[in-house]
């Protein structure tokens, strides 16, 4: 009535089907993590760390070709925008003050800020924890540069195009870009680097879960299908 070989083969079957399930799920899991957790977030970043150095350089050529200042500005705000998108912000001198309002209203807090752009899809797409705090600290040194950017224009159009330039610099080493410049595209770089370990972290796990699973897998069929072999065979020879 019951052939202990089936018995064990079928609960052998259930057990492989349960496992692989599970494994599956793990596997979908460390997939989800190293596509939100980091290569959405260092594609982003990334994005955000080339527009930002394009940012400073349409700033140099701000100062040394000022018969195109308002070209360049429009270049400057349309890239600043793609960055930190803020609704309304029609102009360099509006930008700067709604910028520095979300800032003062919300206490730097990044969660609460309003905007848009690729630090806005960051925000919204990053998890609590450290994460969150580099990602506050970074728009922070943007607010500080785009500070400093103001103080240059300012410079630039009250005529002192060759204060406005040492206020580019950095005033201790010349040939490098304004420290707040070099502070935000660290912190990219270092949110960068997050991310990608989590990326990394995310895949070696996927790959280490699956490393033996083949090989669990073919012995598992392997001994299932013994145990078949074993438990139909009496009953076929009872045909002869």
């Amino acid at each position: 009535v019951i052939n202990p070989w089936l018995v064990v083969a079928t609960v052998g079957t259930v057990a492989l089907t349960m496992t692989s399930a599970s494994l599956l799920s793990t596997e979908a899991k460390y997939l989800r993590t190293a596509k939100t957790g980091g290569f959405d977030p260092v594609l982003t970043l990334s994005r955000t760390r080339a527009f930002a150095k394009i940012l400073d350089a349409d700033r140099n050529r701000y100062l040394i070709d000022p018969q195109d200042a308002d070209r360049y500005d429009q270049m400057y705000l349309d890239r600043a925008q793609t960055i930190l998108y803020i609704r309304g912000a029609n102009s360099m001198d509006v930008y700067y003050t709604k910028l520095d309002q979300r800032f003062e209203h919300n206490d730097g807090d990044s969660r609460a800020v309003g905007f848009g752009g690729f630090y806005g899809t960051q925000t919204r797409a990053i998890s609590a924890g450290g994460g969150r705090d580099l990602l506050g600290a970074l728009l922070l040194d943007y607010r500080t540069y785009q500070a400093n950017d103001r103080r240059v224009r300012a410079l630039a159009r009250a005529g002192k195009r060759g204060a406005a330039a040492q206020a580019h610099i950095d005033p201790e080493l010349p040939d490098l870009p304004h420290p707040g410049f070099r502070e935000h595209d660290e912190g990219l770089a270092a949110l960068i680097a997050r991310h990608r370990y989590v990326r990394d972290r995310a895949v070696f796990d996927g790959k280490r879960a699956l490393a033996t699973w083949m090989w669990v897998l073919s012995g598992s069929i392997a001994i299932i299908a013994g145990l078949l072999v074993f438990g139909v065979r009496p009953r076929l020879n009872e045909f002869r």
